[in-house]
Order: structure tokens, then C-alpha cells, then sequence
């Protein structure tokens, strides 16, 4: 095999070529996602590489104990035991084993440090207990550290995100001190691997460029450094030759190394000698995504660091900010907001994670819910050239998207914030106009002046295409596919609850504009899009037995659209009714598997699943997905999507976003929800909070009345919940604990106008008469 036939931007391909090389065959292609397909690829490879390598050569999680030998496939899928390491609004993030193994972007393999101990080499994956940990001292700030001392000298080593001029990287800062009173030495090495926490990550090819001190791999940028190595050697993953190479020669120089096997590697050593009380820094920089030379020099500074603390200190002080009775939650959600953050831009704009429409759009309302807005005008203007760079398709797949970008303006903001969310929502009018056009068949006359000129290039269709090829059409005769019992298919109903959301806030978007013309249009297409499809909808909600679901993706959807769009779309039986249907196929009792790849648990369909009974005030439902998930977070507080039975299962691996956004959107809608003019609180939270002893505060929560806080703990000789607000809401629903007599709470700085329990709480309307109230009731 030629290594020019080798295409080193895709993935899959390379991971043929190494099956090639190594005579493994490859599985069959199954109805499943590109990824999940080229993981099955990847867990046949992982398995030969497994029988084909000594213990040192391979990622810490194939040195497990439950790691299996039998079957076809060898897969990372038993356990979270990885790191996301990113920015708040970056781009794009690392990937980070617990033993340090760092991969910062497709194709260019994975960064490791070994040290060397009395003429023996010590690799982090082989070390036992807290020793491997690769540790991520707060989850504030979002650097990652690990240390060990060899003689007097202590390693330590710092991992975060930086980025200089637009341009994202990952750092890894050396510092190794001297802590005796005399001369001192250690040597530590960096190892660029072929492999990262996936498996095997093919790297065919690699260059060292002496001027510029960078490391190529597969023709990118994978590495630079600050300091020139005293030995540089080039070889392969699996050469047994390897540790005598880099440990026994003194001049050794590679610059270039090529193998069909895709199991290049490159170790540089480094010989340092330090004074008594003396240390030294060196750098290694990662490029995170594709990088070459025409990208320059990613030089780190030696304030690096500080930035990057600083920039995730300000958004964790920006966002809001909780603390639970239970206190593996505090650390759970903090990670959950780094998570979101981190991973928001590529998941939305990106395939890569894999999220459907409506879980983009939950992401989007996640993101709003903890007071993200830096990060939602981001992800806002990239929609926006997106839709002008070339013509949708299907419109209904950035519904969902663009709905949760235009809710940003039902918050309390700015006005100035609507002048920078004017781009989307010139591209969201022409993409509705057109769409409701095409629904109801008006002959859509894309010549003629459109009343809305943006002040932008809107979105423009390619010579030729018409409406109809461009947008989702549908002729009264689709819409509502019917079976032949009548039935409405869900899916018809889902499409037309979000182009109605969005085309709705688009309205009202454009009259905060001043755009009185553009929403007068639009919303004259809305009347008569509704009058031709809107009663035979809402009759096929309205009686539960009209509507059809064929198979769990669609049922997600519609119970997405119902705790997002809210009881004025989705009525409340409606959403309990889906919710059932979806536990009944999810699961009977424990974690919900997936239906289509046996052994798969679903993790986030957990917090998925007690999201939408929060709604429902259930906050049993949220004490139990609490207790279940919490035997799989990671140490360092993150919860990740999925996790197998077995390592013959492939899965979504190194994500967490899904979880992040459940975890997030159901202790908002617990803790705090917004009906109408009305402030709800503590409406699904577990009953032993109300008598915790660890106080419960959640503060600087956004709501369309301001910034609102709720905290509830004991006081002098009773409990409280205590409500501060900017601005009064008509009332407030604050949801009290059943095991107490309604008339032993006593309210100040409201008016008690009813006190109500049924079958699922108890609660007091109360007509707050200042921006503090407080409920009290005895220990």
C-alpha cells in the first residue's frame, strides 16, 4: 500500500488502511450512525492491537481487569474514564484519559509523558490508584493536573484550554522543581502516540521541523514546544526495541517516519539539570482541530494558564450558581455547565455528537438557563451564516435551533442583545417566509421585493431550485400522514408545533426590531397555515389515540417539544401520556437500554426521562434519577452519555453533552419554572431537602423577570425557602413539603391567596407584595 492512497482527513478510511496492513476484516455496515460504525471499525483494530503489544504500549483503559479477549470487537464502552478539556464558547475541545492520555484533534494521534525512575521508565497507565489520576482540582477552573516526585524533584504537570488570535489549542505546562539543597536532576519524555482513549488512532506519517519546533503528524500540526529535545526518536507503537531506543542512545535525531501500519509514534527526551531550589517550565502545545503551517506558531505564554482559569472563573461567576443539600451535586452540576459550554458550539454546528434536532434545541435552552448568553450569541451568529452560506434543505431540522436562539429575547436582557440577534433573525424570517409559503401553496414569487430587508445577505436559493426543493413541503394531502385507522403520525404534529414556536417568536423578535412589515407577512402565512392544518392537529393531540409513533426516536421528540414548547402547544395530558409510553419501551425497572444496539445503557435517558416529570411536579422521579446516575459519575464529576455491559458494544464515547443538558434542564425545572405571568418554585424537588440540614441555594437563575434566587435551609428553630426577585411576577407557586399541615406555613413579603394539595404536591399561591419572600414552617 502507497501512503499517498491514504486519506488522512477521514477517519474511517485510515482505519481501513490499518485493516488492511494488519489483515483484519472488517465489519458490515448495519443501519447505524457513521460513528457508531466507525467505532465497530475501530473496536476490530483495538482487538489485534490488543494481542499484538505489551502492556506499556497500550491506552490505560485496555489494562483494565474486566477487559475481555473474547468476541470480534474491543471497545472504550465499560466506564467513563475520560476528561473533556475546552473553553467556555470554543469551537472545539480535547480529550483526556484519566492517566493523560491527551488527543487534541482528529488524525494527529495523543500526547503522553512518561518519567524515568532509577533507569526504568514509569508510564502513568501502568501506575496503581490515585497515582494514574490526571486530576481535576475545581471544577472552576478547569485545569487538569498531575504530579509525582522522582528523587527531590517534583513533576508537575498542568493541562487546559488557551486560545490566542482565534486559534484553539490545548497546553501542556511542565513545571519540575528542585525542592532540595542540592544539584538535581530528572529526564521526562513526550510521547506522541497512534493511540487515544477511542484505541488505535492512525498516524501513517511524521515530520519534525527544527525552526519552528513542531511535530507533524499525518501532514498537521500535532505539537510544539518551547524547549529543543536532546533526543527525538521516530518508530512504531508496537516496536519491542522502543524503551532501549529512547532510553540507551545519546544523539539521536529523527525528522521523518512513515509506516503503512498507521502506528507511528515519536518520543522526545528531555535531560534536565536544576540548581538547589531552582525549577524550569517547557511547553507543549497541542492545535486542537486541523492545523498546518499556514496557522504559524501556537508560542504559549507564561501567563497561559491564568487566562484560561480567568476566562472559565468569569463564566461560572456570570452563570447561575447552586449548591444542593446533596453535595455530589454541586460538583455534577458545575461540570455539567463546563460541559455545555465546552461542547455547545460543536454540537450544534457539528454532527459529530450526534444530537437530533430537538436535542440541539434542548442544548440551546440549556445554555439560556444558566445564564450563557455570550455563548448563545456565538452559537447565533454561526447559524446565521450558516443559513446565508447556502439553501436548507430541511427546514425542520434547525427549527428547533433557531427557536431556542430567539427565546434568548423572552429573558430579561438587554436591548442591545436584539441588535445582535438581528442576523439570525433576518435568516429565520426568509427561511419561514419561504416555508409557510410552500405549506399553503401561495405561489411564493421569490423575485418580487420582500418586506423585510435584512441588513445582512439573507439566505439565497441556488439557480434553479425552487421553494418546494428547499424547504420540507408538504401538501395537505402528506401532512398528517394518516394509517388506515385515521391516526395522525407524530411526527406530522412535531413539525407542526415547531414551525408554529418558531415562526411565533420570529414575530415577535421582529417587532422588538421595529420590523413591523416582516411580522405582519409572517404572521398572515401562520393564520393561514394554521387554519389548513392546525384544527386537524390538535385533534389528533387532543385524543391521545390519534397519534402514531413509530418506534422511540419520534416519541423523544414529541415529549422534547412538550417540556420545551410548554402546556400552551402541548397539553399536559399529552406530555404524561408520552412520558408513560416512553418508560414503558425504555425500561421497566433501572438504566434504559437502547433499542437497537443490545447492551447499551442510556444514561442520559435517565435525567431525560425525570426532566419531563419535573415538569409534571414529580420530584420523586428526580430523588430517583439522582440516586440511579450517581454510581456512574466519573471523579471528576462528569456523567456520561451512554456506558455498555460489555466491551463488544460500541457507543457515543467521550461524550457527556446529553447528560449535561438533562442534568441541567431538570434542576431548573425542580427548582424554578415560569408559567405564564407566574414564578413556580421548588416544584419537583425531592422531599428530604425541605428538611436537609446542607442549605439549598440557587442563585442568579435567569427568568423573563430578572435574575432570580431561591434558597431554602434552617434558620434559628424552623426551615425556610426564601425567594429574592428583580422583578415581581403575578404570583408565585411555591410548592411546600407534604408531610406538613398547609397551615403551619407562614408567609412574608406576600399575600397567601390559596393553599392547595393534591395527589402530586402541596403548595401556596401567594401574590408576593416585595422582591423578598419568605415561607417558614417548624423543624
Amino acid at each position: 500500500m502507497e501512503l499517498t492512497d491514504v486519506n488522512t482527513d477521514d477517519p474511517l478510511d485510515m482505519l481501513r488502511n490499518v485493516a488492511r496492513y494488519a489483515r483484519v476484516s472488517l465489519p458490515e455496515r448495519h443501519d447505524e450512525s457513521e460513528h457508531i460504525f466507525l467505532e465497530r471499525v475501530r473496536g476490530r483494530l483495538n482487538k489485534w492491537f490488543l494481542d499484538n503489544t505489551e502492556p506499556w504500549m497500550r491506552p490505560q483503559w485496555m489494562l483494565r481487569g474486566n477487559i475481555s479477549r473474547a468476541g470480534d470487537l474491543l471497545c472504550n464502552s465499560t466506564r467513563c474514564g475520560w476528561s473533556i478539556i475546552g473553553r467556555a464558547g470554543g469551537r472545539a475541545y480535547g480529550i483526556a484519559d484519566h492517566a493523560g492520555l491527551l488527543t487534541a484533534g482528529p488524525c494527529c494521534g495523543s500526547l503522553d509523558f512518561w518519567l524515568l525512575k532509577d533507569n526504568n521508565i514509569v508510564f502513568p497507565a501502568l501506575l496503581s490508584g490515585d497515582e494514574t489520576q490526571l486530576t481535576l482540582e475545581s471544577a472552576d477552573d478547569q485545569v487538569y493536573v498531575w504530579s509525582k516526585s522522582i528523587g527531590s524533584v517534583e513533576f508537575t504537570r498542568f493541562v487546559y484550554h488557551h486560545s490566542v488570535d482565534g486559534r484553539e489549542a490545548l497546553v501542556n505546562e511542565i513545571f519540575v522543581n528542585n525542592k532540595s539543597l542540592e544539584d538535581a536532576s530528572i529526564v521526562f519524555f513526550a510521547a506522541l502516540r497512534p493511540i487515544s482513549v477511542f484505541g488505535i488512532e492512525p498516524v501513517f506519517e511524521m515530520r519534525y521541523d527544527d525552526a519552528r519546533r513542531q511535530l507533524y503528524a499525518n501532514g498537521h500540526i500535532a505539537l510544539e514546544c518551547d524547549h529543543e529535545p536532546d533526543l527525538l526518536v521516530m518508530t512504531t507503537a508496537n516496536n519491542p526495541h522502543t524503551l532501549s531506543m529512547v532510553t540507551d542512545s545519546e544523539n539521536r535525531h529523527d525528522h521523518e517516519f512513515k509506516t503503512a501500519s498507521g502506528l507511528c509514534t515519536a518520543i522526545l527526551r528531555y535531560s534536565v539539570k536544576l540548581r538547589p531550589a531552582r525549577s524550569k517550565t517547557f511547553f507543549f502545545v497541542q492545535p486542537l482541530g486541523v492545523a498546518n503551517t499556514d496557522n504559524g506558531v501556537y508560542q504559549a505564554s507564561p501567563d497561559a494558564r491564568f487566562v484560561s482559569v480567568e476566562r472559565w472563573f468569569e463564566f461560572m461567576d456570570e452563570t447561575a450558581n447552586c449548591r444542593f443539600p446533596d453535595p455530589f451535586l454541586d460538583r455534577a452540576e458545575t461540570m455539567a455547565k463546563a460541559v455545555v459550554a465546552a461542547q455547545a458550539q460543536d454540537a450544534i454546528l457539528g454532527d459529530k455528537l450526534c444530537l437530533t434536532p430537538t436535542e440541539k434545541g434542548r442544548l440551546v435552552r440549556a445554555l439560556l438557563e444558566i445564564g450563557g448568553w455570550n455563548i448563545v450569541l456565538r452559537i447565533a451568529e454561526n447559524v446565521s451564516k450558516a443559513l446565508r452560506d447556502g439553501p436548507m434543505n430541511n427546514t425542520s431540522s434547525i427549527l428547533p435551533v433557531l427557536w431556542g436562539l430567539l427565546e434568548m429575547q423572552t429573558f430579561d436582557i438587554k436591548n442591545d442583545v436584539m441588535q445582535h440577534l438581528r442576523p439570525v433573525i433576518e435568516e429565520a424570517w426568509y427561511l419561514l417566509r419561504n416555508r409557510l409559503m410552500a405549506e399553503t401553496a401561495t405561489n411564493p414569487q421569490l423575485d418580487m421585493e420582500p418586506v423585510l430587508v435584512p441588513d445582512t445577505n439573507p439566505s439565497t436559493l441556488s439557480d434553479g431550485d425552487s421553494v418546494e426543493s428547499a424547504t420540507s413541503p408538504s401538501s395537505e394531502e402528506d401532512f398528517g400522514r394518516r394509517d388506515e385507522h385515521g391516526n395522525v403520525d407524530i411526527t406530522s404534529v412535531v413539525d407542526f408545533l415547531w414551525l408554529l414556536a418558531t415562526t411565533k417568536t420570529t414575530i415577535q423578535a421582529l417587532e422588538r426590531l421595529g420590523e413591523k412589515n416582516g411580522a405582519l407577512e409572517l404572521r398572515d402565512l401562520l393564520d393561514r397555515y394554521e387554519q389548513r392544518v392546525g384544527v386537524e392537529t390538535r385533534e389528533a393531540m387532543s385524543r391521545l389515540g390519534g397519534l402514531r409513533c413509530d418506534g422511540l426516536g419520534n416519541l423523544v421528540c414529541m415529549i422534547d417539544t412538550g417540556t420545551l414548547l410548554g402546556p400552551d402547544l402541548v397539553p399536559p395530558h399529552v406530555l404524561s401520556e408520552c412520558v408513560q409510553m416512553a418508560r414503558r419501551i425504555l425500561a421497566k425497572s433501572g438504566i434504559p437500554k437502547s433499542p437497537d444496539r443490545p447492551g447499551v445503557n442510556l444514561i442520559h435517558m435517565v435525567l431525560w426521562l425525570a426532566h419531563a416529570q419535573a415538569m409534571m411536579n414529580d420530584g420523586d422521579s428526580v430523588e430517583y434519577a439522582l440516586d440511579t446516575i450517581r454510581r456512574y459519575v466519573c471523579t471528576n464529576g462528569m456523567i456520561p452519555d451512554e456506558i455498555a455491559d460489555t466491551n463488544q458494544a460500541p457507543i457515543q464515547a467521550t461524550s457527556a453533552i446529553k447528560s449535561a443538558t438533562n442534568l441541567i434542564l431538570m434542576l431548573r425545572a425542580a427548582l424554578i419554572r415560569e408559567e405564564h405571568n407566574n414564578l413556580v418554585i421548588t416544584p419537583a424537588v425531592p422531599d428530604e431537602w425541605f428538611v436537609a440540614k446542607r442549605d439549598l441555594l440557587f442563585s442568579r437563575a435567569p427568568t423573563r423577570f430578572g435574575p432570580v434566587s431561591v434558597e431554602m435551609g434552617l434558620s434559628a428553630n424552623q426551615h425556610q425557602i426564601e425567594v429574592k426577585m428583580t422583578r415581581l411576577p403575578a404570583e408565585l407557586e411555591i410548592h411546600v413539603p407534604p408531610f406538613r399541615g398547609l397551615k403551619t406555613f407562614k408567609v412574608y413579603g406576600g399575600s397567601v391567596v390559596e393553599r392547595v394539595k393534591d395527589g402530586v404536591s402541596s403548595r401556596l399561591r401567594i401574590v408576593p407584595l416585595s422582591d423578598n419572600v419568605v415561607v417558614t414552617y417548624h423543624r
